[in-house]
């Protein structure tokens, strides 16, 4: 009689393992898509955002110290309406600088970035057509919004 009880509870004992492990199973496989484009959304805005605050604190020119950050830089571009950074026509210099950065970071990926005080586009360059998804960041500088979107294919 005892070897009979014991064989029903080890029967017993494995159909309940049985179902935990498929309800884990179930419960992975359920909620992993929904996790995973939210998870996935939440990396790339934090990339682009990231991304251009790196850029904002970047010092490209080395002519003056304390050398200019990125920030400063366009700010006396818009205020001077199109000087010289570098050497160079500063709205061009700071295509140029989002250009490296982009290729350096992600040489495959495609990007609008905007300068823009209220509507009015200071500097403008790249585009998301025939992107199915777009994910953007902005820096605030008082008067002036940089921008930077991601386009995703």
């Amino acid at each position: 009689m005892r070897k009979k009880s014991q064989t029903e509870i080890m029967g017993l004992l494995t159909i309940v393992v049985l179902f935990i492990f498929i309800g884990l199973i179930y419960i992975m496989l359920a909620g992993k898509a929904d996790k995973g484009s939210l998870t996935r959304d939440v990396v790339q805005s934090e990339k682009v955002q990231s991304l251009l605050s790196s850029f904002m604190q970047l010092t490209p020119c080395y002519s003056k110290v304390p050398y200019d950050q990125m920030d400063v830089i366009i700010k006396e571009c818009y205020t001077s309406s199109g000087g010289l950074v570098c050497g160079e026509p500063c709205k061009e210099f700071i295509i140029a600088e989002m250009d490296d950065v982009m290729k350096a970071y992600n040489p495959r990926q495609e990007y609008e970035f905007k300068i823009l005080k209220g509507k009015e586009e200071f500097i403008s360059k790249g585009g998301c057509t025939g992107a199915s998804e777009t994910k953007a960041g902005s820096v605030d500088l008082r008067d002036i919004t940089i921008r930077l979107t991601y386009c995703i294919k």
